[in-house]
């Protein structure tokens, strides 16, 4: 999901505007760690965070996300605050960690470093462009330091620009020029876009369009496709020993009906 990294896992936590998926602070926390037990640490989660909350982005760091993303950056202002909330003095303004993250970690950094360095340098910083706005201030967000990759959040930036709602994707000329528009200027300054791809058609579209990172499942579409997987294997199963099962019985009667008119 996120482009340096082999996999990752992206989670939605909003406790006050909702926006899709409300989590609170200590559920939070608890999904990161999960993410990272049971992949043995090969999944990285990324956590998107709604708002410009201070608290939030310092949990999910603090717990082991490897960065975030905040959705509906629309100018230059509010991806440098988001920025800022990510990194460390003198690079931004992240409060002190828990004492119990620094431990160790502290001694076990290259030499010259600080642990704090290591996190600034360590963290990917994603701005959410979804909006009229944002997409006309494209340039000037990808400009601003400490931002590591951009968001394209194609359903709602379609509702922005008056296009169907519902959808991830389309032909309308506004809304493939939209498209390029913020490819061409992360091109530009060298960063990743990332962005949904919902089934194979999709993704391939968009990686035509040079998107480097795709999100292929949602935590619901995972469960689902799941299921349906399950019970499709489960029918075939029961297809066949019932088609065995008949076949047996059936050889049966004719056996015992051929003895019984023998007789």
């Amino acid at each position: 999901m996120l482009y340096v990294f082999k996999k990752a896992k992206l989670t939605e936590t909003d406790h006050s505007t909702k926006e899709h998926t409300p989590l609170n602070a200590t559920l939070l926390a608890s999904l990161i760690r999960t993410v990272q037990y049971h992949s043995n640490g090969s999944m990285v989660p990324f956590v998107r965070i709604p708002g410009s909350n201070p608290d939030l982005v310092n949990h999910a760091l603090n717990a082991g996300a490897g960065g975030v993303v905040m959705p509906h950056i629309q100018n230059a202002q509010q991806a440098s605050r988001l920025a800022d909330l990510a990194r460390f003095p003198p690079r931004g303004n992240r409060s002190f960690p828990p004492a119990a993250l620094v431990g160790e970690n502290q001694f076990a950094t290259p030499e010259g470093t600080s642990v704090f360095d290591v996190w600034n340098e360590n963290v990917a910083v994603f701005c959410q462009i979804e909006d009229v706005e944002g997409v006309k201030n494209i340039e000037e967000i990808c400009q601003v330091p400490g931002i590591d990759g951009i968001l394209v959040g194609t359903g709602d930036l379609r509702m922005s620009l008056g296009l169907e709602s519902g959808s991830l994707d389309g032909d309308e000329e506004i809304f493939t020029q939209a498209l390029q528009q913020i490819r061409q200027a992360t091109s530009m300054h060298g960063l990743p876009v990332m962005g949904f791809g919902s089934n194979p058609q999709l993704i391939e579209r968009r990686i035509q369009i040079g998107w480097q990172a795709l999100i292929v499942h949602a935590d619901f579409s995972s469960i689902y496709s799941s299921a349906v997987a399950t019970i499709s294997s489960c029918e075939g199963i029961l297809a066949r020993v019932k088609d065995t099962s008949h076949g047996s019985v059936r050889t049966k009667l004719d056996s015992r009906n051929g003895t019984t008119n023998g007789h």
